[in-house]
């Protein structure tokens, strides 16, 4: 990979998971490999292999950072399962305009880029001080 980002990770967009920050930074490896494979030897293969990876991640991701919301008894779970829901679908759906080439990946970068950072700091940023306060009671059991 190149010396050229396109996401950077910033640590303030942790959110107090070991677990879901992790996975949070490996979407931005993920984002910065699919624009690294459009800004050279551009395969349409590759890309679209880079851009299943990021579903599968996703798909995953999600289901764990619900896992989490669930345990922690966070209130606004349901809000937060149907955006997600939302951002598969999207997904999926420039996975299928990519694939039939009406679709240039760098659309798609430019939007997963912008909704991971605005759903980290809009939304999983506010999950923070409810895991800190299940970590406290569970230390205190």
């Amino acid at each position: 990979m190149s010396d050229i980002l396109f996401a950077i990770w910033n640590d303030k967009y942790s959110i107090g998971s070991q677990t879901l920050d992790s996975q949070h930074q490996g979407l931005f490896d993920i984002i910065n490999e699919l624009y690294e494979a459009t800004q050279h030897d551009f395969h349409q293969k590759h890309v679209q292999d880079l851009v299943n990876k990021l579903k599968l991640y996703i798909q995953n991701h999600f289901a764990d950072e619900e896992q989490v919301m669930e345990k922690i008894n966070y209130p606004l779970i349901n809000e937060r399962k149907k955006a997600h829901s939302a951002f598969k679908r999207q997904v999926m759906e420039f996975e299928h305009q990519i694939s039939s080439e009406g679709l240039s990946p760098q659309e798609m970068l430019r939007f997963v880029k912008d909704w991971l950072i605005k759903h980290i700091m809009n939304m999983d940023k506010k999950i923070e001080p409810f895991l800190a306060e299940y970590r406290q009671s569970e230390e205190s059991t």
